[in-house]
């Protein structure tokens, strides 16, 4: 069961790290069955606690942003994202490369004209895999990405990217 201390622990834990770092699986659903709990018996507490849940996802939310931008340079590949910031994750990530591709075209000087064409709305989820380059990709609905022709002609074949 979750305790107060546990949660400041984790929040501690967070602080004092460079890294993320991992939170239980349900880590969620036990703050907020903890908070239902509390919140009858001792609002000082579950004040507290809300308070330190708070500053633990806006470290957490820091040290994401700056892994996505870590990540889209390098497409290095991050642990433990609770689920729901591996989408945050990604969506940041895919913005930013998105970003540079747009910043990068007009500057560029050897232009391919096949470049220009290399971007992808995602029509269908799907989970982290590693490409024929040996990138690691996560394409979430919805998202425009930049894929290469291979990659990008395999999916648009299975009716999860078409080109933007």
């Amino acid at each position: 069961m979750l305790t107060f201390e546990k949660i400041r622990d984790m929040e501690r834990m967070e602080k004092n790290s460079k890294n993320l770092q991992k939170l239980p699986e349900n880590f969620l659903k036990d703050v907020k069955e903890y908070l239902e709990i509390k919140r009858g018996l001792d609002i000082l507490e579950v004040e507290s606690a809300r308070n330190t849940v708070k500053r633990l996802f806006e470290l957490r939310e820091q040290k994401l942003v700056n892994l996505a931008l870590y990540s889209a340079r390098t497409n290095m590949p991050v642990e433990n994202l609770t689920e729901r910031e591996m989408e945050l994750f990604s969506r940041i990530t895919d913005s930013i490369k998105s970003f540079r591709v747009d910043f990068d075209e007009p500057y560029s000087v050897a232009e391919k004209p096949a470049e220009k064409e290399r971007r992808f709305r995602v029509m269908k989820h799907l989970p982290e895999f590693i490409g024929p380059d040996m990138k690691t990709y996560t394409l979430n609905k919805g998202d425009v990405t930049v894929l290469p022709d291979e990659l990008a002609e395999l999916l648009a074949k299975n009716g999860i990217v078409e080109r933007v």
